[in-house]
């Protein structure tokens, strides 16, 4: 048999504790009045690609998933929306650092 892998892709899941203070996230809608919430620990998952073209291989990651698990009896739990998961900028500044920080290697 003739075969040639022209495509993979690989889950990569990352836990992290956070012990600061000052990770929080706003699940409010209303700028002027925030809802924070403080954060003990991020889910981050990638998914990386790899895209065969002969001897050429285009590699890439993007994050696919990120959770907050939140000090918070009634909201123990929140995520980012699928719609902002390729918008960093809209992410705190913590949470870029961390994602940046556990990044796979592409």
């Amino acid at each position: 048999m003739n075969a040639t892998v022209f495509y993979r892709s690989t889950t990569t899941g990352v836990r992290i504790r956070i012990n600061d203070e000052n990770a929080t996230i706003d699940l409010g809608d209303n700028p002027h009045y925030p809802d924070t919430y403080r954060v003990t620990e991020l889910a981050i998952t990638y998914e990386t690609t790899e895209k065969h073209d002969g001897e050429a291989v285009q590699k890439t990651s993007a994050v696919s998933r990120i959770v907050y698990v939140l000090d918070d009896e009634d909201t123990p739990m929140a995520s980012v929306h699928d719609d902002y998961l390729n918008k960093p900028q809209e992410w705190p500044q913590w949470v870029r650092e961390q994602v940046e920080k556990h990044q796979p290697v592409v």
